[in-house]
C-alpha cells in the first residue's frame, strides 16, 4: 500500500515539474528504457545461488520467501581495500536478502544486486578462483556426442594517427567435423 502511495506522489510530482524546461515524455521514456534494460532479478538470484554453492556460502530460503546468508566465508569477506572503500564492508551474515528491488522495498530486506558489497565480493572471488580455467576459454559440447569442432572469433581494429579507432571488424566461424557414429 505504501509503495502505491509513493508511486502516485512521484507521478504527481513529475507532472507538476513538467514545464517548458523539462521534457516529461523524454524523462518517462528514459525510465521505461531503464526498466527494460535492467538486469532480470531472477538471473541475478540464480547466478548468486550457484556462485554461493561453489564458494561455500550458506544460503537458505526463509519462510517469508526471502533469503538468509548465514555465514560469509573469510575468502569472500577478505577483499582488497579499494573494493571495501568504494562499496563498503562485506558482513559476516545477512539475515534478510532479496534480489528484486520491489520485493526488497516491500519486505524491508537488503537488496543484493550488482554494486552491493556482497555481490561484488562474490564476483571478485569467483574471478580470482576460476581465473586460470577461464583463461583457457569455453568448452561447448554436443549433448548427442555426434559433432566435434571449434568456434573461433577474430577482431581487428584500424587506428588513425591520433590513436583513435577508425574502423573495427569482427569475424567468427564454426569449424565443424562430423564424427562417424554408425557401427
Amino acid at each position: 500500500m505504501e509503495y502505491e502511495a509513493i508511486r502516485r506522489v512521484r507521478e504527481a510530482t513529475l507532472e507538476a515539474l513538467a514545464t517548458r524546461h523539462i521534457d516529461l515524455s523524454r524523462v518517462l521514456g528514459e525510465q521505461r528504457q531503464a526498466r527494460e534494460n535492467r538486469l532480470v532479478p531472477e538471473y541475478v538470484e540464480k547466478f548468486f545461488l550457484r556462485a554461493a554453492a561453489r564458494l561455500g556460502l550458506k544460503v537458505e530460503r526463509r519462510r517469508d520467501g526471502f533469503w538468509r546468508v548465514e555465514a560469509v566465508p573469510f575468502e569472500v569477506r577478505n577483499q582488497p581495500y579499494a573494493l571495501k572503500a568504494r562499496l563498503g564492508e562485506v558482513h559476516r551474515e545477512y539475515l534478510k536478502v532479496a534480489f528484486d528491488k520491489d520485493a526488497a522495498f516491500r519486505g524491508q530486506a537488503e537488496l543484493v544486486t550488482m554494486g552491493h558489497p556482497l555481490m561484488e565480493a562474490v564476483l571478485e572471488t569467483v574471478f580470482q578462483r576460476y581465473r586460470e580455467e577461464a583463461s583457457h576459454g569455453a568448452v561447448f559440447t554436443d549433448p548427442d556426442g555426434r559433432k566435434d569442432g571449434f568456434l573461433w572469433f577474430l577482431a581487428g581494429e584500424v587506428k588513425d594517427g591520433r590513436g583513435e579507432v577508425a574502423g573495427r571488424r569482427q569475424r567468427n566461424s564454426l569449424e565443424q567435423l562430423v564424427k562417424n557414429t554408425s557401427p
